[in-house]
Parts: structure tokens; sequence; C-alpha cells
């Protein structure tokens, strides 16, 4: 979060193979969140050397060692004699306030508890002072957080434990209780927790995402400090017999472990389960020059794919080696000349047109034989052979496209034969000869990074194709940036929108375009019509049923209720109102006779009529236009029990612009049509 508005950020830890983890993981993230803010992501390194980290000047450190009080004791006092002095140093404890802590501090006014809740997908951060902390310090930190999407929360005191730790601590002490005395099982706890609260996670699989060591840390430290009585603590001895002591610190029970961001694949969330590990993370906004803020042994990245470490088999990755020409000479592993060659910056888009999607990015194509989407790729896909010949070579980064599809993750990682390289040492090549190269294009590059211009125009043939892609690969969800502009940039010309209109509804779908969706809907639901048969029928007389592109399933059952509904309703009104002048007695004239002027002038030619006559004027006029359009057989008093098969727009023209031929003055209000 804190990287993902341009701030560098150092990642501090002793352990080489959690920050390689850390990595991993926060590129994951840190892609997704700057995808979505539509902003651009900050310098992210990595050091093992401390002294190192906090002398790169940074504005604040955050602390996020185990619940342990000497360990965090020690290294803040570290950490207070290496940063600068107006530097802020957080705690990430959930149970120690700092007010223990801060033995070993020399400016505790510039010490503080801040408690991050498993960001970016929960984005409350609890402040909580020291008892020292200046008191400008939290007004100028939340506005710091609010700025990089955080919602700061600041208690009015110290306590022990946060609100959010102290509600859930109730939750999560109760759980393993009921564990310990067989009640029910981890999955039911669960399940009934999620139906009772609308619960994203239930309180074991919530346990499951800290780790239960660090829950039995937690525990302890509770009985310690004197808030649970150690006689109702038994869960403690209970949790640390069947779990701890036999290694299960990192699962509970039969819940999956799963990650801070998302469901990420299984490969993705058994590597970021490592940044649970003992770990000091340097949140440092730097203020010194770009020298200084990295390490030679550090890992790093600028947004684009971090070097990771290789748990796969050997694929016969692609390395890149520079030419003369400002190219970039893909060659295989084992040395041999190289296999593609692509050109070392992509094109930049300058807008897609409706009848040329992508149309600079597939010209660049067509003038290589690989478009290169990462420089360090191992994976080339050979696309759209079916509809080109040769199709277009992709030189892409495996786990990139694992990670956002999981069916690529189970096609490159799953053990099926695209799994497996021609050759040991050969080119790991995939074959898509039936994808269309501009969609496919366009995926690799918005999960590739911010590297090109993503089109905010596409035509309707275009954004078919591209959601034709994005299911197949389940890949949807990466299009949330664009989804809106996107739809909203679709033509609205009754020429297309006529024949397109069904099309338009599956777009709606797909996006997630909620307000188009319905708006579209309601627009054909107004002016379908049904058949003898009670099919729906669109303008043009097709049966809705026919066309393949509705969803969800039960659109068309739902529009046909809806439909009846509305129409028996509008003709229902208008048999009330017949009826209701045929009794008599709806005048509300003031006088018994009452002077009615035609609209035709006979010389100014004047009478007088009753109410009896003023309800028959009205009564009349009502049934002409009934007449007029073709809808007495389903209205007036005879009327048979034929079903209507028009419009609900038709049968609603019943109630628009009638004009009585001639007024009565002072009956304005026994108008019929005023009440339809």
């Amino acid at each position: 979060m804190w990287a993902s508005t341009g701030r560098p950020v150092i990642l501090q830890d002793i352990n080489e193979k959690a920050l390689s983890s850390a990595v991993v993981y926060v590129g994951d993230a840190l892609t997704t969140v700057c995808a979505v803010r539509e902003s651009h992501p900050g310098r992210v390194t990595t050091s093992t050397v401390l002294e190192e980290s906090c002398g790169a000047n940074p504005w604040m450190v955050i602390e996020a060692l185990p619940e342990d009080p000497e360990i965090k004791r020690e290294m803040l006092g570290k950490v207070d004699s290496l940063v600068p002095e107006d530097c802020i140093i957080a705690s990430n404890s959930s149970t120690w306030p700092t007010s223990a802590l801060r033995t070993l501090i020399s400016r505790p006014e510039r010490l503080l508890n801040t408690h991050y809740h498993l960001p970016p997908r929960n984005t409350y951060v609890e402040l909580m002072t020291c008892g020292a902390t200046d008191k400008d310090l939290m007004p100028f930190l939340k506005e710091q957080m609010r700025s990089v999407g955080f919602n700061p929360l600041a208690l009015p005191h110290e306590s022990v434990g946060f609100v959010f730790n102290r509600i859930w601590s109730a939750v999560k002490s109760d759980t393993l209780r009921v564990l310990q005395a067989e009640l029910a099982s981890p999955r039911d706890i669960d399940a009934l927790f999620r139906d009772f609260f609308h619960a994203e996670k239930g309180p074991c699989e919530k346990m499951d995402e800290v780790g239960l060591d660090t829950v039995w840390q937690v525990e302890r430290n509770r009985v310690n400090m004197g808030v649970v009585d150690p006689k109702k603590a038994g869960y403690t001895d209970w949790l640390e017999e069947n779990y701890i002591s036999r290694g299960r610190k990192k699962r509970c029970t039969e819940s999956p472990r799963t990650d801070a961001i998302a469901e990420f694949d299984a490969s993705s969330q058994a590597t970021s389960a490592a940044i649970q590990s003992d770990s000091l993370t340097l949140l440092s906004q730097l203020l010194a020059p770009e020298s200084t803020r990295s390490s030679e042994d550090g890992m790093q990245f600028d947004g684009s794919q971090p070097e990771e470490v290789d748990t796969h088999e050997d694929k016969g990755t692609l390395t890149t080696t520079s030419t003369a020409g400002g190219e970039a000479a893909v060659q295989t592993m084992d040395g041999n000349s190289p296999a593609v060659s692509a050109p070392s910056m992509p094109p930049a888009y300058t807008g897609a047109s409706r009848d040329g999607c992508l149309r600079d990015a597939v010209e660049s194509v067509a003038t290589s034989k690989a478009y290169c989407f990462d420089s360090r790729g191992d994976l080339i896909l050979k696309v759209g052979e079916a509809f080109h010949k040769g199709g277009s070579d992709f030189v892409v980064c495996s786990r990139t496209v694992a990670r956002w599809s999981k069916v690529f993750n189970a096609m490159l990682f799953g053990g099926f034969a695209e799994s497996i390289p021609s050759s040991r040492h050969g080119t790991w090549t995939v074959a898509l000869p039936e994808d269309r190269i501009p969609p496919v294009f366009l995926v690799l590059a918005i999960i590739h990074g911010p590297y090109l211009t993503i089109p905010t125009v596409l035509g309707r043939d275009e954004l078919c194709e591209l959601l034709i892609v994005t299911e197949k690969y389940d890949m949807k969800h990466i299009l949330g940036p664009w989804a809106s502009k996107w739809f909203e940039n679709l033509p609205r010309d009754d020429s297309e929108n006529t024949t397109g209109e069904h099309r338009d509804v599956w777009i709606a779908w797909e996006l997630g375009h909620e307000v188009g969706f319905c708006r579209i809907l309601k627009d054909m639901l107004f002016h379908c019509r049904v058949d003898d048969a009670g099919q729906l029928l669109d303008v043009h007389g097709v049966p809705l049923l026919t066309l393949p592109c509705l969803e969800p399933s039960s659109i068309l059952e739902n529009m046909s209720i809806i439909r009846a509904e509305l129409v028996e309703k509008s003709l229902g009104h208008a048999r009330r109102v017949i009826q209701k002048y045929v009794a008599g007695g709806c005048c509300l004239g003031d006088h018994e006779v009452i002077r009615h002027s035609c609209d035709i002038d006979f010389n100014d030619r004047s009478d007088f009529i009753s109410r009896e006559n003023c309800d028959d004027l009205f009564l009349g006029s009502l049934v002409r236009r009934i007449r007029d359009v073709g809808l007495e057989e389903f209205v007036l008093p005879l009327a048979t029990s034929s079903s209507y098969l028009g419009s609900i727009d038709d049968s609603s023209n019943l109630f628009e612009g009638e004009i009585i031929e001639g007024y009565v003055n002072g009956h304005d209000l026994c108008d019929p049509w005023v009440d339809i």
C-alpha cells in the first residue's frame, strides 16, 4: 500500500528466503493495487543489513517481529540508534502496548503502535500512543495513511490490545474452547460463522491466515499480562499440545491457509506464507539520493517482474542480450542461435478504433517473429494460427501468466502436456491456435505491467472478442480498471444497437457494469413482444431464447414474469377507470351545469352540460383512444380472456398524448388521464 503511490520502500529481514518470497508476494499485490488505483508503483528494495536500511534516511520504520517483548525491545532500541532523529518508529504488535517496549528508546515522542489488518484486502489501521507520543504525530500520520488508501483509526489512549483485537480475542478464545471440548469441527464452526454474520471467512480460517504459532504466542501474552484468567486459559495448553508441539504451526486443522491479497493459486500461497517468519519490515519513504537507496546485494524491482527463486523445473528459460540494433536477441539456455527476435520496447497504443483494436500493436507484431512482454520471459505463446498463417509469438513470464489465470496455472504447472518443453534445454512453447491475436495481446499487456497505454475505447466486436478470451482463461478480474470506460464508450446509435442489444447485455454482465446491464434490460423489457406460444420476441420478431449471449440463465424467465405484471398493471388500471366512469358520479364540477366551450369556433357558440354529460364526454374520449390503439379486446368490460401479445411500450401509448376535442371550463380535475 505504501509503495502503490510511487513511494520507495525497503523490506528488511535476516532471512534471504523470506525476502525472496516477500518480493513475489509484493509483486502480485502491488500490480493489483496499482491497476485498481491507476497509479505507478514505487521502488521496492530488500536488505539483510539493518545498518544499511536504517542509514537510507527513512521517515518511518515499522517493526513486525514475533510477539516476544524482549525481541521487540532489543530491535526497537537498535533501530532508534540508527535512524534520523525525526524518524517515526512504529510497532505492529497486536498485544504489547509500546509503553512496555520503549525502555531502550531515546525519543519516545516518535514512538507509537500502528496495527495493520492484512492489507490491501483490509485497509483499516489502528493507531495508539505509547503514552509519550507527540500530539502532532497522529494527525500527520493519519493524513499520510489516507493518501495511500488506508483508513486510520486513532485510539484516544493506550490499551492492552486494539479495538478489533479485543473483540476478535473473544471470538478466537471461545473458538479454541469449542475445539478443545470437541463440540464442533473447524469446518462446521466456520460455516456457522459465515452464515450468521455474512462473513467472508470463519474464525478458524482467520487463525490460519495469522498462523497458529502466532495465535498461541498472543494468547500466552494475554495470560501473562493478566488480561485472561489463567484458570480459564486451558485452551492455550491444548493448542500447544495438539498443534504447536507437533509442528502444525501454520494450519488450523481442516481449513486451507490463505494469503492476504485474494485467493491466489496454491503456489503463490505457499511462497507468500514465508512472509509470516521473523521479519522486520522497514517502510522507508526515502529522502536520500538514488545512489544511497539500494544495496548491491538486495533484490529490487520498480514495477517490472522481479527476479524469483525458481521453484519449478528448468523450462528452457529465455535470456536476453543487447545488440547493436537496439533489439534483444532471445536465446535458449544452451547458447544456441537466437530462437526468436523481439523489439526491446513495446509499441505505444495510440488508441483503438471500432474497426481496428490494437492496430499499432498488431502491425508491430507482423514485422517481427516474436513480441517480448518480458525480457526475462521463459515461455513463448504461439497465438492465432487458425486465423493467421504462422500466428504470432509472444515471449511472456510463465509465472505472471499463471498468477493471473487459474486456467493457465493448471495448464503450465499442473502436469499437462503444455507443462513440459520439447526438450530439457529447448524453448518452452505453448500453442493457442484458436485465440485471436489482438485480444490476447491486450490481456498480456495488462498482466505484465503498466508499460503500455491501454486503450479507453473498444468497438463492440473488439470488446466481445476480449471478453471471450478472459472468460475462457478465467481472467475477467484483470479488466476492472478499464471496464466502466469501455462500456460507457460503446457506440449507442440505433442502427447498431437494435441488432447488438443482446450482446450489450452480455458485455455488461461480463464487465460487472450494473447500471448499464439494468438500463439495457429495461429497454428490452419495454419493447419486447410475445408470440402465441408465450415466447419473448425482440423488435425484429426474433425469439430471445435463440440469442446466444443473454446472461444470466434466468434472465428470460424473470423478464417474462415482470412483463406480464407490468402489462396487467397498465391495462388493469384502464379497466378500473372505465368501470368508474360507467358507474357515473366522477364529475368534480362545482355547479350542476357548467359551460362547455367547443374548440371549433361557431360564432362563439356555447352550451352547458350536466355532471352526467361531463362523465360521458371523458368516457367516450377514453373508449375512442382504446379503440384507436387496438386494445379494446383487453380493456373494455366485454373483454375476452385473450392474452395481450404486444409490448409494454405499445400499451403505455394508451395513456400518452390524449387530447380532448374541446375543453370544459371548471372540469380539469374530471379528466381521467391525470390519474392514469
